[in-house]
């Protein structure tokens, strides 16, 4: 029954899901190979002028914007233990990285679960780079950096502090 109620919800998000995902904003800018209006809308126009650059005018506002660069992968690893613990790492040619272990706690009763610690970092828009620290295991998902908010990182670890919750089989009616 439980498989059929999934099957059935799976089937209904995927006819859920909007059909149009075209924008009408005015103020969306799209890049385009050629010059272009969109929504028939004159005063917005992107042109291409190099093959790496993208001018867009928005209003009398040019924004330049860069293709997305290729970033090379430097280093990495990856080790799967048979108990189903694992690690892997890469890094990339921009700086950026990405590190998770996964730690088997509890094997074999019925409170075996996965401890993962890791940690990613990338460069936004600006340059800046984000780091972000994180753990999860039975009790949650704690994420710390520098894009994230303190109230964000400070309930998360409270809250994986808290006593384990009793399953619903514990309760009698």
């Amino acid at each position: 029954m439980l498989r059929y109620l999934c099957l059935v919800a799976l089937i209904a998000s995927i006819y859920s899901a909007p059909v149009n995902d075209t924008v009408s904003s005015p103020d969306v800018v799209v890049p385009a190979v050629q010059p272009t209006h969109i929504n028939s809308n004159p005063s917005l126009v992107t042109t291409q002028n190099a093959a790496d650059k993208h001018e867009q005018e928005v209003v009398g506002k040019k924004l330049t914007t860069k293709s997305p660069e290729v970033v090379e992968i430097l280093e990495s690893g990856l080790e799967h233990q048979t108990d189903g613990s694992y690690s892997f790492h890469y890094r990339g040619s921009d700086g950026s990285f990405r590190e998770e272990t996964a730690v088997v706690k509890n094997p074999g009763t019925d409170h075996e679960y996965l401890e993962i610690t890791g940690a990613y970092s990338f460069f936004d828009a600006d340059g800046k780079e984000v780091v972000v620290h994180y753990k999860a295991d039975d009790k949650g998902f704690v994420p710390v950096g520098n894009n994230i908010p303190d109230v964000i990182s400070v309930a998360a670890r409270e809250n994986s502090q808290l006593p384990p919750l009793k399953k619903l089989e514990d309760f009698d009616d």
